[in-house]
């Protein structure tokens, strides 16, 4: 996903999955509870047969139950860079000048849901549950008529993910005489929790805390809570339940674990990033000499430069009560040459809204701010030295972003993103031309075809409307609509000791309003992207994650001054803290 320079910014991730801590303490149950159901099958014909019975410990009683085949789609864990880096290949989209401005806020929109993609590649696919297939030699009938043997049963099946099996005890131990009402509103609730239904889970489980504290119960409303991504509520349940009973040493650590993970859900995120940069053409001229008429001839070669790209991300969530949350987020990137300075540049964005989430789904209503800088004052002759260390400030602008992402399964994702803002530039001949709305909107499906590959494309319309639509008599043609494709490729090599690859290819075209300078008809652009990426975990010191990348762009267009192509390759080096 590119800037219109060809540049993609460093990407701030909003969501990864956090795996899920096992809550138990019984090791006889243990198997059974990480998806072997087999033993406990053997287990339970066995007692049968001797007509024994389960005795049920301590441990057993407040044993909790937590799948671990379940895996959270989304986890608040920031800024894992998808493309790492700053490209600077200075790609532009001329209308009027050669060089026409930088817009990164066209891949700001997508960065969220790029670095998730990019996370979760590098981690184990989640294993949907399968119920044992071996044949069933007990009947309902043979449990009935043993009520207390079948309510043990059930409590051990509520400790596993065998929502069938749950059910079924259930249907048999409902038909006793003088069943346990309690332990039929828990079995129903975990039904409800197997068959996805998570919501209504968790309400039947709080209806039952209302009326029975029950330490266990209230242990298991927390856990799905969790799940769920209520993080205070489920706060709120683990320390009533901790408070209410003296729990084992065991199921307190593994508590602990819990709080922990929902404190690491609110506490700030910071990731920085740094990449040395050989750009082939910074001050963006065109692909080849050209004249027009045979009046203006344009000589411009391109200049090579070396620098320093450098991002900066932050985040914070602060849960409300249910599944709404505040959240704030930040991402600043730039890009410093030695000895080219005023070819310069930074981005800065801000976003502060609400969000809900459950365990498949994710909503966000996020303002923003945005900024963006050059690295001289005078943008359009670029003199040879600014000596100014900090960047100018170019043009800034506030606007809103719709965001909605959903999980079908466990192989299947899809993200949707609307957006608008308002562009002010600092100069005035610019703003005259260039101040206007700009409006978004990106569509992306991800398919996880097998634990260590990831196929992802996307759809991105966007279209720049000025505030002044006429300029001297004429139709600004400033104004533009473009429509873009993408196709991604993310894979773990196993086999290399885990080598993580990306390949991310897109294709645009851009239709700008009104008549070029020079022609008699509007400018029209293709515009083409290859970015590659390869990275190594064994590489890893300290945090520090190096990855080595490049990228092609060129772009092709019915204007000779708008002609670009231009290559980058860097070294990234990445830390979380």
């Amino acid at each position: 996903m590119e800037c219109a320079n060809g540049k993609p910014a460093r990407l701030v991730v909003s969501e990864i999955k956090t795996k899920q801590p096992a809550l138990y303490v019984d090791e006889k149950v243990q198997a059974a509870f990480l998806g072997d159901f087999s033993l406990y099958r053997k287990k339970m014909k066995a007692i049968l047969k001797l007509n024994a019975k389960i005795p049920l410990s301590k441990h057993n009683r407040i044993f909790l139950m937590m799948t671990t085949h379940t895996t959270p789609f989304n986890r608040t864990i920031l800024t894992i860079l998808l493309f790492g880096g700053l490209l600077s290949s200075h790609v532009a989209h001329a209308n009027d000048n050669p060089t026409e401005l930088k817009q990164p806020a066209d891949s700001a929109q997508q960065k969220s849901w790029l670095n998730q993609l990019n996370q979760q590649a590098k981690q184990p696919a989640p294993q949907s549950g399968s119920a044992n297939t071996s044949p069933n030699h007990v009947t309902d009938a043979d449990l009935i008529k043993q009520p207390a043997l079948l309510a043990q049963l059930l409590q051990q099946a509520l400790n596993t993910p065998e929502t069938e099996l749950i059910q079924s005890l259930a249907n048999a131990y409902r038909q006793t005489e003088n069943p346990d009402a309690l332990l039929l509103a828990r079995a129903d609730g975990m039904v409800l929790r197997g068959q996805n239904r998570l919501s209504d889970a968790i309400a039947a489980y709080e209806r039952i805390v209302q009326t029975h504290n029950d330490t266990r119960t209230r242990l298991d409303l927390a856990a799905m809570q969790f799940e769920n991504k209520q993080w205070r509520d489920a706060d709120q349940q683990f320390e009533s339940a901790k408070q209410n009973e003296a729990l084992p040493d065991a199921v307190l650590h593994n508590v602990a674990r819990y709080q922990n993970a929902i404190a690491q859900q609110q506490a700030w995120q910071f990731e920085a990033g740094i990449s040395p940069i050989r750009n082939q053409n910074v001050n963006d001229a065109p692909e080849k000499p050209y004249c027009l008429y045979g009046i203006y001839c344009s000589t411009t070669r391109p200049i090579k430069a070396t620098g320093i790209g450098y991002s900066f991300d932050f985040a914070k969530q602060y849960s409300l009560r249910g599944n709404h949350s505040l959240v704030l987020r930040g991402q600043v990137s730039g890009t410093h040459y030695i000895n080219h300075a005023q070819y310069n540049d930074a981005f800065l964005r801000v976003l502060a809204g609400w969000q809900w989430q459950d365990k498949t789904r994710t909503i966000g209503v996020l303002p923003f701010y945005q900024a963006q800088f050059s690295g001289s004052d005078n943008f359009d002759s670029k003199p040879t030295q600014s000596g100014r260390v900090l960047p100018y400030m170019l043009a800034h602008g506030n606007g809103l972003q719709l965001n909605y992402a959903q999980q079908y399964g466990t192989r299947w994702q899809s993200y949707h993103s609307l957006e608008g803002y308002r562009t002010f530039y600092r100069e005035t001949a610019r703003a005259q031309k260039q101040d206007g709305w700009t409006h978004s909107t990106y569509h992306s499906l991800a398919f996880r075809a097998t634990s260590n590959m990831t196929w992802f494309t996307g759809y991105q319309y966007s279209r720049f409307a000025p505030k002044n639509r006429d300029l001297a008599g004429s139709r600004n043609n400033a104004a533009f609509q473009r429509h873009a494709i993408s196709l991604g490729w993310l894979q773990r090599w196993q086999t290399l000791g885990g080598l993580n690859s990306r390949v991310v290819y897109s294709y645009a075209k851009r239709r700008y309003s009104g008549i070029a300078t020079l022609s008699n008809e509007a400018q029209r652009n293709h515009e083409t992207s290859l970015q590659l990426a390869l990275s190594h975990d064994k590489l890893q010191y300290r945090g520090l994650q190096p990855s080595l990348n490049v990228q092609f762009n060129r772009i092709r267009s019915n204007r000779p001054w708008a002609q670009r192509k231009s290559h980058t390759v860097y070294l990234g080096l990445d830390k979380s803290f």
